[in-house]
């Protein structure tokens, strides 16, 4: 009997001493557990935060766009702007060429430059390589810097001079083409020019005359670009 009650004590106190043991060891694992969890949550924002910080503010996007292209309407025919066929985008471009000759002629501002030369009536066709060569044409000033060569001569020399003007100019326009004469005169000789300018081909006809030089040039004519 006393051997049962003794083993009844001793069990009684195994598990008295185990339930205390448990009392003490939850609230540290539960504190503990609750402690990683916070440290896991910090982890969690502090790493938030910094990509926040890192990420911009604000991120534009850039949009490509074409180039924008102004396109004079005064001095430029409007119609060649439109979506055209290929036969009217060449119809177009042959009329803008005319258009840009003619505005050349009108205000008086214009560049010949020669490509081939020949002593009229019966002289040699020469062709033209310098591009040094040309007439010079403006409202305030003139200049030549032409081949010559002497009527029953084959001597070629170099017309060069300026002046400050000309005279008795006259531009009449036919349907596809211009007729232009006008005089000058240098060191007391007088000097004759007709030029004939086809819109179609762009091919332009001098005749110089004086005392000494009758001259044939075909060339073309462009902007005026001074020569210093």
């Amino acid at each position: 009997m006393r051997r049962y009650f003794l083993s009844l004590y001793l069990f009684l106190t195994l598990g008295l001493s185990l339930l205390v043991a448990a009392a003490v060891t939850a609230p540290t694992a539960f504190a503990e557990q609750k402690m990683w969890d916070a440290v896991a949550a910090d982890t969690v924002i502090s790493s938030l935060t910094i990509r926040r910080v890192q990420a911009p503010a604000s991120e534009y996007i850039p949009i490509l766009q074409k180039d924008y292209t102004a396109t004079d309407t005064i001095t430029r025919p409007a119609d060649c702007d439109k979506h055209l066929t290929r036969a009217e985008r060449r119809a177009c471009r042959a009329k803008e060429f005319a258009f840009r000759l003619d505005s050349l002629i009108e205000v008086r501002n214009f560049t010949f430059y020669p490509t081939t030369m020949q002593s009229e009536p019966k002289g040699d066709l020469r062709m033209i390589y310098a591009d040094f060569c040309y007439l010079l044409l403006s409202p305030i000033d003139m200049e030549v810097h032409l081949p010559v060569e002497r009527s029953g001569s084959q001597y070629v020399t170099m017309l060069n001079f300026s002046t400050a003007g000309f005279s008795d100019f006259s531009a009449v326009k036919y349907q596809y083409e211009w007729r232009i004469s006008f005089r000058t005169q240098s060191q007391g000789d007088t000097y004759y020019f007709d030029m004939y300018l086809s819109l179609i081909t762009g091919e332009t006809v001098l005749l110089l005359q004086n005392s000494l030089y009758s001259m044939r040039y075909v060339g073309t004519i462009g902007p005026r670009h001074k020569v210093e």
